[in-house]
């Protein structure tokens, strides 16, 4: 008993410690940076379910990421990030797509939610047509006592987080719920200097309950305001074998990108004058959403069961990106442009240090409805587990975009360049041209799915599904690529059959799904299993009426663009192998892959001597074949999580050439850029103190990868690593504190700029060119409590 006493006190003596470095460290942070606060949050978040029933998957920290904590990683499927991160909250998607609505503009990880999970590649395709794995989660619902819940975060950054839930019931099965979520994300940056926080995040929702006999009703209102500020290019020079420095002494992830003072310029879109926006005010970077959600369940007679959930939004957003679009930095900036001078803002003395040229893609505030719903009838019958889902989607969304290029100095915090001196009664100007578009589309999806899992013998279990879905709408767009509203009276005037409003429809069109798994229990803790799951989806494109040799527009002066391709892309996934589960030892599942994208279209310029040529349309494949082992096991207070992918992804049928076949490419069996053929994920954890403290640590290897198709420029393999410990003080108090990036590496990542067409690594040695950065090292602390 002596030997207990003295170990619980040693416990305790360090609990009483590890408390007072985490609270003076929180202190110190805040005070470090009081200025520049943000949206760091939760450490991780672990899907806990089987990885064999193929409904969703586990142990895969889909928080835990090297960017921002509040905001859900992307999971390797073997196929490029196509930009669209797939969340789900209360059964529903909470954007319809990504573009220009960014997800995580009206959601992010707090105490509001009470569940998450990861939903399977199958599934998401069959419930919602989705390819990729799927971020699940659940609002926080009032219980049968008043209840709350809320969580405080700083970081080394000079970011902090806080969020809180209350519930309560009311009476009569009725409650509400209450949550409210304030997000300071200064970023990586040292200093952005034209803004305070380089994502301001703020959140409240709102919502009452009813409880009846036979089941529930929720109403919940969520109000979400968002303003980042996207850009994380950074300059680099390329050394050769992979190895890349920062450009003449600049600080990859500490050093900014972006426009010094904020100001970029841009033509508008109506009048084709040169205006000017900064990045961070409200019409650039605002998003500001209201949803409502209406769900609930409801259990019928002889054991049917009905979960629903409908939401409807409007949002105001907006969306505003610089990037480059020359392949390489210029040294001099006499190199720059044939010898023109470059010029700073209000100075007379030409510019001679390093210059690159830069794109903004500027979308001001417009207005985005959409609605959704989702119902699912589940009823058993003797083996077999049936579900009936219907999903509905209206979505009414304008897009306006406005573009400018112009010249930036390569230094942190850049500054625009002008060919014009400042000299007395001669305005500088900046944007060196530019053109928009305007188009606004309507669409609605009707899906039914029917899905079986069934057990047909002691051995023998699985699962069919299948989603029949109809596509229909219509999209009004200005059909003049390269031009701009301004220009249409001229194009009028020379064609008087111009039209401004090109519409085209979506009529019935038919996307469909098809799902199956199979599992062999050999013995109890051995078996083997097998998966397949086909998406084809509608994705149609348009093309110039008439074109020249080159691809451009036979008449430059009226490139009208009205003919419309119905088309089709599909995705084929499929994996068989092995499982063992012994318990808590060992969970085991080992598996091959094989994915296939089909029919995807792109464009591509190709540079001779004779000019540029515009191929398009480009149709290829993606193939990826791989092997992914997750082990889990848990002896003790020790637990292992640990995760090895080897993967090809390559190119297929990916060739073009010029009309007259005189220049050609071909990307066949290429590895994709951005894409490891190695990727490791170890996560180990150990509890001390009657299992009150847990340390922990999360490694994750990203092998070579390539930065452009012809695969002769490569960055090396990179590790991210985390290291933290959560210290449970009370049923009420949790603290934890970690470390991201815990080796700091600083490194390569994304694809490079214009390097398709890059056919020997010697061309690039020694240049400067830009691609995306690794986030350098954070330290975090938490406070979570209830009460």
């Amino acid at each position: 008993m002596s030997e207990i006493r003295k170990k619980n006190m040693s416990c305790r003596q360090g609990s009483f410690l590890l408390t007072g470095v985490l609270i003076f460290s929180s202190m110190s942070l805040h005070a470090a940076k009081v200025k520049s606060l943000s949206s760091e949050k939760k450490d991780s978040v672990v899907a806990n379910v089987s990885n064999v029933n193929g409904k969703e998957v586990k142990g895969r920290n889909v928080m835990l990421g090297a960017g921002d904590s509040s905001t859900p990683r992307t999971l390797n499927i073997g196929l490029p990030f196509s930009g669209d991160i797939l969340i789900n909250e209360n059964d529903l998607p909470v954007v319809y797509t990504f573009w220009t609505q960014i997800p995580t503009t009206c959601w992010r990880y707090d105490s509001s939610l009470g569940a998450m999970g990861v939903m399977s590649f199958s599934e998401g395709a069959l419930q919602y047509g989705k390819v990729g794995y799927i971020v699940t989660s659940s609002d926080r619902e009032p219980g049968r006592k008043f209840r709350g819940y809320g969580g405080v975060n700083f970081s080394s950054e000079g970011n902090a987080a806080y969020d809180l839930n209350i519930s309560t019931p009311i009476g009569k099965g009725w409650g509400i719920s209450l949550s409210a979520s304030e997000i300071y994300n200064h970023g990586s940056f040292d200093n952005l200097q034209f803004a305070n926080w380089q994502d301001r995040y703020e959140s409240f929702k709102a919502g009452v309950y009813k409880k009846y006999e036979r089941g529930q009703v929720g109403l919940l209102y969520k109000y979400a305001m968002a303003r980042p500020i996207t850009g994380s290019y950074t300059p680099y020079r390329y050394l050769g074998n992979g190895k890349t420095e920062g450009f003449n002494g600049f600080d990859p992830g500490r050093d900014s990108y972006i426009v010094g003072n904020g100001l970029f310029p841009y033509i508008d879109f109506y009048t084709g004058k040169e205006r000017m926006a900064r990045m961070g005010a409200d019409s650039v970077s605002r998003n500001v959403s209201h949803a409502f959600y209406l769900y609930g369940n409801h259990r019928f007679g002889e054991d049917y069961k009905l979960k629903w959930s409908m939401m409807y939004m409007h949002s105001e957003v907006a969306l505003t990106m610089q990037y480059p679009i020359s392949m390489n930095i210029y040294d001099k900036a006499d190199d720059a442009f044939g010898g023109a001078k470059l010029y700073l803002p209000n100075s007379v003395v030409p510019y001679e240090g390093a210059v690159q040229m830069i794109a903004s893609q500027y979308y001001p505030q417009v207005g985005i409805n959409q609605f959704m719903s989702k119902g699912e009838l589940t009823k058993s019958f003797g083996q077999h587990n049936m579900r009936l889902g219907l999903t509905y989607v209206y979505y009414n969304a304008p897009i306006l975009q406005q573009t400018g290029t112009y010249v930036q100095t390569v230094e942190n915090h850049p500054r625009l360049l002008s060919f014009l001196p400042a000299y007395p009664g001669v305005t500088q100007t900046f944007c060196l041209g530019g053109t928009g578009s305007y188009s606004r589309a309507f669409t609605s999806k009707t899906a039914l799915y029917l899905a079986d899992d069934f057990r047909l013998s002691q051995i023998i279990s699985g699962g069919v599904g299948a989603r029949l879905e109809m596509q229909t709408g219509k999209n009004h767009t200005f059909p003049y690529p390269n031009k701009n509203y301004s220009d249409f009276a001229a194009m009028k005037a020379a064609h008087p059959d111009a039209i401004d409003d090109y519409v085209y429809k979506t009529n019935a069109k038919f996307n469909y799904v098809l799902t199956g798994n199979i599992l062999a229990q050999l013995t109890k803790p051995f078996g083997l299993m097998a998966e397949a799951t086909y998406n084809r989806y509608y994705s149609p494109y348009t093309d110039y009426a008439e074109k020249n040799a080159f691809g451009a527009p036979k008449d430059a002066n009226y490139p009208l663009r009205n003919k419309l391709f119905s088309h089709f892309e599909s995705v084929m996934y499929a994996g068989g192998g092995i499982y063992f589960n012994l318990g808590q030892y060992i969970n085991l599942v080992s598996k091959l892959t094989y994915i296939n994208k089909h029919n995807i279209v792109t464009s591509e310029n190709l540079y001779t001597a004779l000019g540029q040529y515009n191929i398009y349309p480009i149709t290829y494949d993606i193939k990826t074949l791989g092997w992914t082992t997750d082990v889990m096991s848990s002896i003790g207070n020790f637990n292992m999580h640990a995760l090895l992918t080897l993967q090809n992804p390559k190119y297929k049928n990916y060739a073009y050439s010029t009309p007259d076949g005189s220049a050609s490419y071909s990307y066949d069996d290429k590895i994709i850029p951005t894409l490891s053929k190695v990727i490791i994920e170890l996560d180990p954890s150990y509890y001390l103190c009657n299992r009150d403290v847990r340390i922990w640590a999360s490694a994750r290897y990203f092998g070579k990868q390539y930065g452009n198709k012809t695969n002769t420029i490569s960055y090396k393999g990179w590790w991210e690593t985390f290291l933290g410990v959560d210290w449970k003080v009370n049923r009420n108090l949790s603290l934890k504190g970690q470390v991201r990036n815990l080796l700091n590496q600083k490194g390569v990542q994304g694809s490079l700029v214009g390097g398709e067409q890059i056919t020997n690594e010697s061309q690039m040695i020694g240049k400067g060119f830009v691609a995306e950065q690794i986030r350098p090292r954070c330290v975090e602390v938490s406070a979570s409590f209830n009460f």
